[in-house]
């Protein structure tokens, strides 16, 4: 008899901001609920992986270069911990 267990861990969300939005060269994401490192991570609307990296946020901003992507709707994804925030923005 085998048992098998399946843990599921709830990420907990929180609120950000991405500004200017649209965007063309530069992009701010801001937020008041997270501290220290944070993942980014960028899609495109075919659901691809652009962009992921550590940063570390400085006051609560973050600006990410978008000068060289293509025109068109990306979802960022920032996790701070066991918690995570998503906003859609457009690039023009």
């Amino acid at each position: 008899e085998m048992e098998v267990v399946i843990g599921v861990v709830e990420l907990m969300t929180f609120s950000m901001q991405a500004y200017p939005n649209p965007a063309t060269s530069e992009l701010w994401i801001a937020s008041s609920e997270w501290s220290g490192m944070v993942e980014v991570s960028i899609y495109d609307a075919t659901g691809r992986m652009v962009y992921n990296g550590d940063i570390q946020g400085s006051n609560q901003n973050i600006r990410l270069d978008v000068s060289t992507y293509a025109g068109g709707i990306y979802n960022v994804m920032v996790r701070s911990g066991m918690k995570r925030a998503t906003e859609q923005v457009i690039i023009q």
